[in-house]
């Protein structure tokens, strides 16, 4: 799975957790159209057979708006085979965010919420500081560069960890010869969440996953009802 690839990374590379949260440490970040246009071009020069003549298998959202980027994205999504764990990510229409981790071992649990914008062609994540991350910081990216890969017939809506899937990708070796392997990199979109849900969607959520006393060990500081 995604998440003990990650881990395995992270622990490699000595990352530091909850501080991964701040995205001001990337203000020096590639622009996101380049970085797309990086990953279009491998694709490209891999594809046996064209998707279309004036058309890339992987680019950025076009129109890039809080509208059409908000949604509830997931690993594993629509396209992939279930597994043994998994994130959420909801990004509300209102601005805010929640981001989950489940396992076979896990209940679907809140690890982190609070604010999300499009900054220079990315989504940004500022935790709200509601919960304090502890071991779990490492796993999440402030930064995600949303992502549309055209299959053909149909296109998903993605969101790649800004920090680590593409650093991986930078590596022209390991480079995915097909965009199902940019799926597979990141969090699928699995469904619009419309304005007139978000609410009571953020109610049912808080009833069923906001579970302190199960992290109490990584320091989650309220032990009673989240604020939004």
């Amino acid at each position: 799975m995604r998440w003990v690839s990650v881990l395995l990374v992270c622990l490699g590379a000595g990352v530091v957790g909850a501080a991964g949260l701040d995205a001001s440490t990337t203000s020096t970040r590639e622009p996101a159209a380049a970085r797309v246009a990086v990953i279009a071009e491998r694709l490209r020069a891999t594809q046996r057979t064209p998707v279309a003549a004036q058309r890339d298998v992987v680019r950025l959202h076009d129109p890039l708006t809080t509208a059409s980027v908000a949604g509830y994205y997931a690993d594993p999504g629509p396209t992939k085979r279930g597994g043994l764990s998994g994130e959420d990510l909801y990004l509300f229409p209102d601005e805010t965010f929640m981001y989950l981790r489940w396992a076979d071992i896990m209940p679907r649990t809140i690890l982190s919420k609070g604010a999300w914008a499009l900054d220079e062609g990315y989504v940004t994540l500022h935790d709200d500081g509601e919960t304090s991350l502890g071991n779990w910081g490492q796993h999440l990216s402030p930064v995600w560069l949303p992502l549309v890969v055209d299959q053909g017939t149909t296109q998903s809506f993605c969101l790649m960890d800004g920090r680590r899937d593409i650093e991986y990708l930078k590596n022209k070796s390991l480079m995915p010869s097909t965009g199902r392997t940019i799926i597979r990199l990141s969090l699928e979109k699995s469904r619009d969440l419309p304005t007139s849900e978000t609410a009571a969607l953020k109610a049912d959520m808080r009833r069923k996953y906001w579970r302190p006393h199960y992290l109490a060990n990584d320091g989650l500081k309220d032990e009673g009802t989240v604020h939004w």
